[in-house]
This record gives C-alpha cells, structure tokens and sequence, in this order.
C-alpha cells in the first residue's frame, strides 16, 4: 500500500463529524416557582419565555486554525470549523451517507460518471443560490498550483479525470477507474463548494475570515474572527435545514493552555 493511499484512508477517516448544531431539540429548563409568585404565574407565559431561551455553545478549539478555507485547509482543528459553516454534495451523519447539496445523484452503469442533481432551494448565507457551478469553481481551485492545496493530490488517488456544471442544477463527474469510496469523500472539507466572487474579492484564505466575506452554505456562518481569541458562528438562516439548528451560537475559543 502506498503512503499516498494510507493518506488517503486517514483522511476517510476525518470526513465522520454530525454537524454541532443540528438533532433534537433540547428540553426546555421550567422556570422556578414558589409562594405566592407559584400562584399568580401566567403558565402560557411562562412556557413561551422559556422555549425562547437562547443556547449557546462554548467551545475550546486549543489553537489557531491555520486556515478555515475549505480548500487550503488540511487540519482537524480548521476542520471542524468548516464542517460546521460549509456542506458537500453529500454529508455523512451517524456512518451513513446523506444527501446534502445534491439532492439526489446516478452512476452509470461503468461506474464511472456520476451525476449530481444541486438541491432545489440550497443556498448560501447572503442568499445566493448554490449551483453546480460553484463546485465546478471550487474543485478547480483545489487543483490548480497557484492555490496550493495541501490535499490536492486526492484527486488524482480517488481517479478523478474530470467534472464540469452541466447546467446551474446539474454537476457530472467522471473518473478513470471505478472508485467505491468516492461518493463519501464528498462529505469531505476538500470537495465543499465556494464562492468565486469572495475569493477573488478578498483573496486566497482571507476571504474565510472576514465576516463580510466568509459567504457559506452549511448550518453556520462566520460572523466574528480574531486571531488568538475566537470565532463566533451564528445559524446561517438561508441553510436548507434551518429548523434542525438548535444553537443560537458557537464561540469557539483559541485558548492552547489548558490551565487557563
């Protein structure tokens, strides 16, 4: 086996991670009663105050993430970032894979191309519709020299010769040699879409961080980033499944001494 594939398992490995914000709802805490307050409570207001009791989420990332571009990142702590504020063709919940951007997708009968119908309805947090054409864009990206990815090379060991937007809602993929595992590896970080016009706005990398930019189509999106203190991640509202998202908030901390 070559170190390259053994990589490659490892990062299969990564791709498992439920989205924070997203399950059941939580049991609202009852207010406290007592005396007299007891008897005069009006229940009706009483339960309404408390289902509207906002959650928030603090959570240590221990360091600065080197990147929450999902093309350039090829760490766990960026990661987790990004598998909260972006979403793939598929995303992968309890060991199972789910259709996520693409609602539904066919393989021919070779089992090389593989064809990806975009979500009627998906959209990213300023509103836009997501298309095929920002995962045509996107994995691009991901290939071209100029960017750098560090996980560029999964392409070619997953045999992927090509892929183009067919249409807005149509995005075909074709490999070199069947591939199993390549509909899970699209739950992963490296094959999220983005957006052109924000790269290009704000440039490589920058663009993720900075609120006015970091436009993104998962459950969260990035609305403050400074460097050696937090990120703060609010529900994206325009995210297909907006009534699962449960947290109000994400502070995710930098804090690397675990004293402190």
């Amino acid at each position: 086996m070559t170190k390259r594939r053994v990589s490659l398992f490892l990062v299969l490995a990564l791709v498992v991670m439920a989205f924070v914000g997203c399950g059941g709802s939580a049991p609202a805490e009852e207010p406290a009663t007592s005396g007299t307050d007891a008897a005069t409570t009006d229940a009706p207001a009483d339960t309404a105050a408390a289902s509207d009791v906002e959650q928030t989420l603090v959570w240590n990332l221990g360091s600065d993430p080197k990147t929450i571009d999902p093309g350039l990142n090829a760490a766990s702590d960026g990661g987790h970032v990004t598998n909260n504020t972006f979403e793939g063709l598929m995303r992968e919940i309890d060991g199972k894979m789910e259709p996520a951007m693409a609602e539904s997708y066919t393989v021919s009968d070779d089992g090389l191309v593989y064809t990806f119908k975009i979500r009627e309805g998906a959209k990213w947090s300023d509103g836009q519709p997501v298309t095929a054409n920002d995962f045509e864009y996107a994995w691009s990206r991901v290939v071209d020299p100029a960017t750098a990815s560090e996980y560029a090379w999964i392409f070619d060991e997953v045999n992927i010769a090509s892929w183009k937007a067919l249409d807005e809602k149509t995005f075909e993929v074709t490999l070199s040699s069947p591939t199993p595992y390549f509909v899970g590896l699209t739950a992963f970080y490296t094959f999220f879409p983005v957006r052109q016009d924000m790269v290009e706005t704000a440039g490589e990398g920058a663009w993720a961080t900075n609120p006015e930019t970091a436009v993104s189509n998962g459950p969260f999106k990035v609305t403050f980033f400074q460097t050696g203190d937090r990120i703060i991640l609010e529900p994206n509202e325009y995210y297909w499944r907006r009534d699962e998202v449960k947290l109000s908030k994400i502070e995710v901390l930098m804090i690397v001494d675990q004293a402190t």
